[in-house]
């Protein structure tokens, strides 16, 4: 079956560490691990950035569902292409961290508008949620609800109440 990469954005509905993240975060565990898609989900300010990896098929009926998920708004696809590699989040079915906008190097949306997304800013998105699932894999993460080095999905779960 052909292997996809999705980045994407959208706009949460709720403020920074509200209940509805952790949800997402729960949700995506079960659906993912159940469709074989691994991911890695980030709140930047009011917005989620989600990158994603799995077959063609299931990425695209995921996006679906997304659409229609009431926790956030606005989904706008940054970046959708084939792809052979291995998956840059192992074997996680999801994991979370926050970073700021300078992590990513674009400028905050002022309220009621949104910065616009380039290409090859999309690409430096992605580039930056390898680079900080590779760290959080290997040496932790600082944000509570990130996964631990090792930490299986069934773990991760646990943790977080869902086992």
């Amino acid at each position: 079956m052909p292997q996809s990469r999705i980045l994407y954005r959208s706009l949460s509905k709720h403020a920074d560490f509200d209940p509805s993240d952790l949800d997402i975060l729960r949700t995506s565990l079960v659906n993912n691990v159940a469709q074989g898609i691994t991911g890695f989900l980030v709140r930047a300010e009011a917005e989620f950035y989600q990158a994603l990896q799995g077959e063609t098929e299931a990425l695209v009926n995921l996006i679906g569902r997304l659409s229609a998920d009431e926790r956030h708004s606005d989904i706008e696809i940054l970046l959708f292409r084939n792809t052979d590699a291995p998956s840059p989040f192992e074997s996680w079915a999801m994991s979370y961290d926050q970073f700021g906008f300078s992590n990513i190097g674009i400028a905050p949306s002022l309220p009621g508008t949104r910065t616009p997304i380039s290409k090859e800013d999309s690409e430096r998105i992605w580039n930056h949620m390898e680079s900080v699932a590779s760290a959080d894999a290997a040496f932790g993460p600082a944000f509570a609800y990130a996964r631990l080095p090792g930490e299986t999905d069934l773990a991760y779960a646990k943790r977080l109440h869902l086992g």
